[in-house]
């Protein structure tokens, strides 16, 4: 999270900024490898909280949306920017909106999801959303278990009806966790996984490339042969 939190101070940013920048890359590169060259951008469902600030009643209350990722680039800085923009109108929708409107349109969306699939038209309706992605902020320190402490808490989702991807995100002590869910119709998932760690190092580069002073980009440019130098090491917990 140290890494993460240095992009999002640079950038200003949140931490779904910066990991949707890195879902989309590595979605996209990951299609790319399977034959699939997308011209728009990807759609995600999202889950968001309905409540207005300072408000207390009691029970959840949540709805799911679409959310569009950043148009087709092969810049990580442009696609966190675009991200940016797209998250923002999609707060000031939700704000405009009764949060009833919202949940009533989540539980029709599941339902016509769930009939679909009982009905087996999944593969031949357009989904709601390519794949929905969820952020759980879990415990900012270790947690115990009769002395023997935590090391790490990894996410395990379920496949709502007509996704065939589930990706949550999990924060623990520190740390960031990526969890993905999928079907059998997406081969290779170890593969997607290891483009979203690959997509974070990229922008963590690009981002420290742009906040660099000018004279310190020209003399690394010229001391790498006009090169763009190699990205920081991972710490392997993205």
């Amino acid at each position: 999270m140290e890494r993460v939190n240095l992009i999002r101070s640079r950038t200003r940013s949140t931490l779904n900024h910066v990991a949707l920048t890195c879902l989309d890359g590595a979605l996209r590169r990951y299609l790319s490898d399977e034959g699939v060259d997308l011209k728009r951008p990807i759609t995600i469902q999202m889950p968001v909280n309905l409540r207005k600030e300072g408000e207390e009643s009691l029970g959840n209350k949540i709805g799911i949306i679409q959310v569009e990722l950043s148009p087709p680039t092969d810049d990580p800085y442009v696609r966190l920017r675009n991200i940016g923009f797209s998250l923002r109108n999609v707060r000031s929708m939700i704000d405009s909106v009764a949060p009833e409107a919202i949940e009533s349109y989540t539980l029709l969306t599941g339902i016509v999801g769930q009939l679909a699939e009982m009905l087996k038209l999944s593969n031949h309706l357009p989904p709601t959303g390519n794949t929905l992605v969820s952020n759980v902020p879990g415990p900012r320190e270790h947690l115990y278990i009769k002395g023997a402490r935590l090391e790490e808490l990894h996410p395990v989702s379920t496949l709502p009806a007509g996704n065939l991807l589930n990706i949550t995100l999990f924060s623990y002590a520190g740390q960031l966790y990526f969890g993905l869910i999928a079907t059998d119709e997406l081969p290779n998932l170890e593969r997607l996984s290891a483009y979203v760690a690959e997509a974070f190092s990229e922008l963590e580069q690009s981002v420290f490339d742009a906040h660099q002073p000018v004279g310190m980009v020209a003399a690394g440019f010229a001391s790498s042969g006009g090169r763009r130098k190699g990205s920081l090491a991972s710490d392997g917990h993205q």
